[in-house]
């Protein structure tokens, strides 16, 4: 509800800029050129490149400078215009039309250790390290066209936009005590969050969650409203299809019956389609022009 009021609040400042063109500008070639009272010019022009970030934390902490909210250090950060945390960006080819590019690459390793008591032997201070390792990689790019059209400081924008993410996500986990014939259950951690362990002969070695690959085209239409020279703020709604693709996802257990045995279990992923409409993420965007 809260976003809804926002792009209610835009339209409505689409409707007061009428009065502020009319002040700016007093001919159809001045409306073309609209600049500031110091002459600088308002809106993009070919060449230029631009930024966007979530203006919502923007809202709230307004918003709480009127109620008295004293958690109001929210402008301490800057946030992406998505939930999917990708850089936004434009560049102007012309005057009413640049290429849109989202871009964001993760690659991140978190490794968890806990120490057990080592096995055979009679010392409860001797210890061993059983280690949990999960890694993380994702890549998501996205490019479109945008157009506009309007004179004032309101912007009518459109266009498409095809967007691509991969990723995969791993685990592996590795054990200080090891399973054989004279520890058939040896000491393993159950859970490397809370530190604790027990005597087991089944055990988790590798997970592979399956590289995903998600294809999107979406078209889109919204209002970009200037506030200053290069500086806006803009709402969004798309309406596309989108395509996800899991590969193959497996597990991989070490296991005692009358040896060792290493036992994988696969399937075959999943496929899922979709068509809908959306609001770019949810987003209300804060955008600089340069």
């Amino acid at each position: 509800m809260k976003k809804q009021i926002i792009i209610c609040s835009l339209l409505a400042c689409g409707f007061i800029s009428y009065a502020q063109d009319a002040a700016e500008s007093t001919s159809s070639s001045e409306k073309k050129e609209l600049v500031s009272e110091k002459g600088v010019q308002i809106r993009p022009e070919a060449g230029e490149i631009g930024i966007g970030f979530n203006a919502v934390p923007l809202f709230n902490y307004v918003g709480n400078t009127f109620n008295g909210n004293p958690g109001n250090n929210i402008l301490n950060n800057s946030y992406f215009v998505n939930s999917d945390n990708m850089i936004y960006g434009k560049y102007f080819m012309e005057d009413d039309q640049a290429i849109r590019v989202r871009f964001r690459f993760r690659d991140i390793s978190t490794k968890y250790k806990n120490l057990v008591v080592e096995d055979l032997q009679i010392d409860p201070q001797v210890k061993v390290e059983d280690t949990y390792v999960r890694f993380d990689q994702l890549f998501g790019v996205s490019l479109g066209l945008e157009k506009r059209r309007g004179q004032g400081r309101v912007q009518g924008i459109y266009g498409a936009e095809f967007s691509y993410t991969t990723g995969v996500v791993k685990d592996k986990y590795s054990y200080g005590n090891a399973m054989g014939g004279q520890n058939i259950a040896p000491n393993t951690t159950s859970s490397f969050f809370t530190g604790t362990s027990t005597n087991s002969s089944s055990r988790i070695t590798d997970v592979n969650y399956g590289r995903s690959h998600s294809f999107g085209l979406n078209g889109f239409v919204g209002i970009e409203y200037f506030f200053a020279p290069k500086m806006a703020i803009s709402g969004e709604y798309t309406w596309g299809v989108g395509y996800t693709l899991i590969g193959e996802t497996s597990t991989t257990t070490e296991k005692y019956t009358n040896q060792v045995e290493v036992i994988t279990d696969t399937n075959n992923g999943l496929r899922s389609f979709s068509l809908d409409t959306g609001n770019h993420g949810g987003a209300i965007s804060l955008l600089f022009y340069f």
